[in-house]
């Protein structure tokens, strides 16, 4: 791993529940995993995350780099305690799928 990037997501996004509000933040953190980067990935001030919106920016990259890849390159900081238990239950989601 080569770098530490903070990325604020409410900075790279205007809302957190369409296809269309993640694909700057697909776009940014692909470029940045596809150069074996490592990103802190900050929910300060989040509005709540939609299915659509976690399918097309995180499990798009779950999809293309791996779990394991994403786990170990993307670290995900300043969490509501309702955006914790979403991640938490969108990426229980994710690994019965890979299993």
């Amino acid at each position: 791993m080569k770098t530490n990037n903070t990325v604020s997501i409410m900075t790279k996004v205007s809302g957190t529940t369409t296809n269309a509000d993640a694909m700057p933040l697909y776009i940014l953190l692909k470029k940045k995993l596809s150069a074996d980067q490592t990103v802190v990935l900050s929910f300060r001030n989040s509005t709540p995350l939609s299915s659509s919106f976690l399918n097309s920016s995180i499990g798009r990259l779950i999809d293309e780099f791996g779990f394991d890849y994403f786990k170990s390159h993307v670290k995900i900081v300043h969490c509501s305690k309702s955006i914790v238990g979403r991640l938490k239950y969108y990426f229980d989601g994710v690994k019965q799928l890979n299993h």
